[in-house]
């Protein structure tokens, strides 16, 4: 696979697994796009489908997107040691690619991801851009970790904004190795 890459393409910090496979259906052209492919390796799986459409047109570009992963070694693939696996399901929803004209909504279930050695569950973070503005939802649901978090803003180049509401219900920082 790397021989078929081309030189520099591949980010620095990123390992490709040792075994791949990669099967299902990509039909259209650099424009349009429909996909359900299926990815397995020794680092774990992961499922795309869906649409891409006017992907020339950074205005009207439409995208619909579904992915589904099965215990990814995000932390390998990353060469993070603080990372283990994730397993969960996203979806992206929009049309425009640059900010100022984007609508686009996002959600996503984590089942469980592995962050310092913990592995978190219950995890799930929905959001929307709409132009400049944006706002995201956020919740832990997990035995040692209970909180939301609310995000609103504007990604506007003359006045950025965020403003931010967190709430921790409880957190017991001993198995989350925190202390």
């Amino acid at each position: 696979l790397l021989r078929l890459i081309p030189k520099g393409m591949l980010p620095a910090g990123i390992t490709i697994p040792a075994s791949l496979s990669v099967s299902g259906l990509i039909q259209g052209n650099a424009n349009n796009l429909s996909t359900n492919l299926s990815l397995n390796s020794s680092m774990g799986s992961a499922i795309l489908t869906g649409t891409l459409a006017n992907l020339s047109d950074q205005k009207n570009a439409e995208y619909h997107l579904k992915l589904h992963t099965h215990q990814l070694a995000l932390g390998s693939i990353l060469q993070n040691p603080l990372l283990g696996t994730i397993e969960g399901d996203g979806a992206a929803d929009g049309r425009g690619m640059k900010i100022g004209n984007a609508q686009l909504t996002v959600a996503a279930t984590i089942r469980q991801v592995t962050i310092n050695h913990y592995n978190y569950s219950n995890i799930s973070f929905n959001g929307r851009v709409n132009n400049n503005d944006f706002e995201v939802h956020a919740a832990v649901h997990d035995p040692n970790l209970e909180t939301s978090l609310l995000a609103t803003g504007t990604l506007s180049a003359r006045s950025p904004s965020v403003k931010v509401l967190a709430t921790i219900d409880s957190i017991k920082t001993l198995p989350l190795h925190f202390s």
